[in-house]
């Protein structure tokens, strides 16, 4: 008995020591398709980089004209584009749920200015927008603090855009758990402002509406989002309103 049993463990170890080998097989090609996809990547956005530069000049890529603060640095890799996982980008956020800074009353001048500015800017980049510019800045993807439907809850999320060959996809996700999607197709409208449920109730009181926006989905459904800034709010609210917008006939 005790024969059987050692030959029994021994059988269990071969087994175990066969398994992590082909774990460690199918890690080591997978860990050769990213680096090879990574290369293919780079490619791809120096020739976008080329397209966005004729478009806006100086810049290279559509730039937000209130970059986020570099106190948190959050890094997402996408092994292979289309299969709905994060994109191969460096985001830089700030916590999208610290207070907004106040500027002194001596000050409003400069600010009034400064918001005509951002308002012209943005302008200039709806101007410019095309699908290819659009899908790229959404591929990028953001933080953004996410209210639920169903209780008074919030969690912060990093949503994209990503597009494969058989359909163009919005996904969402916190740091541990499921991703979530919902087809661009069945996005019907997008809302500035605190329009739905969700922000009416008190944990969304002291968030300002102009970063506050809602992706409206078949179903009854949304998608409420506070962005770090208003302009990244107008940003992604522009390129997704260019995306589901109905073809022209």
């Amino acid at each position: 008995e005790k024969a059987n049993m050692a030959s029994s463990t021994k059988a269990a170890d071969i087994q175990s020591r066969e398994s992590l080998l082909s774990e460690n097989r199918r890690l080591q090609t997978e860990r050769k398709v990213f680096l090879q996809t990574i290369e293919s990547q780079q490619r791809t956005i120096a020739v976008l980089t080329a397209k966005l530069e004729a478009k806006f000049p100086g810049s290279g890529t559509p730039k937000s004209s209130s970059s986020p603060p570099a106190e948190t640095a959050a890094k997402a890799t996408d092994p292979q584009d289309g299969n709905g996982k994060p994109p191969a980008v460096v985001v830089t956020v700030s916590d999208v749920g610290a207070g907004e800074s106040k500027v002194p009353e001596e000050n409003s001048g400069n600010a009034v200015e400064k918001k005509e500015k951002e308002e012209e800017s943005l302008e200039d980049f709806t101007s410019k927008l095309d699908e290819e510019i659009a899908l790229q800045y959404l591929k990028q993807g953001a933080f953004f603090i996410k209210f639920n439907q169903g209780n008074d809850k919030s969690s912060r999320k990093f949503v994209w855009l990503s597009k494969s060959i058989l359909r163009t996809e919005l996904f969402w996700k916190s740091q541990g758990k499921q991703r979530k999607s919902a087809i661009l197709s069945q996005i019907t409208a997008v809302l500035k402002g605190k329009e739905t449920k969700p922000f009416n109730r008190p944990s969304a009181a002291e968030v300002s509406k102009d970063r506050c926006f809602s992706l409206l989905i078949g179903g009854g459904n949304s998608l409420d989002l506070v962005a770090e800034s208003p302009r990244i709010r107008d940003e992604w609210v522009a390129c997704m309103q260019f995306l589901i917008k109905p073809s022209s006939p």
